[in-house]
């Protein structure tokens, strides 16, 4: 299980989870509580059960860099495509979710994102 208490490190602009298959999280809320992230990548992390995972991720205003490969990301939310068609994903550069189940129609929410 990913610590909750990571929420505690405000200023932090680099986590790096990834590649380790023993991590998991159903609750992803606490990354909303670190502002300044600029680079996460939580890929091989299982994130098959995050409860609004996209919604959290687009509280991050910072972000730059989102890797998300081989997470058990299968399906996205109607609300989901929403809001990663409208908020802060507009300023990513670097997105990978590579290795998940997503689909077209969910893939296709991401089309609007022009600094990719």
């Amino acid at each position: 299980m990913i610590p909750k208490n990571l929420e505690n490190l405000t200023k932090l602009s680099f986590l790096d989870l990834g590649f380790n298959s023993y991590l998991h999280s159903d609750d992803v809320y606490w990354v909303s509580k670190v502002p300044l992230l600029q680079n996460l990548y939580l890929s091989d992390v299982f994130l098959g059960r995050a409860q609004n995972l996209f919604k959290v991720l687009s509280m991050l205003p910072s972000l730059l860099k989102l890797e998300l490969m081989n997470c058990s990301i299968t399906k996205m939310h109607n609300h989901d495509h929403q809001l990663v068609s409208y908020t802060n994903f507009s300023g990513l550069v670097s997105l990978n979710l590579a290795n998940n189940g997503l689909d077209g129609p969910d893939l296709n929410a991401f089309r609007n994102m022009t600094s990719l």
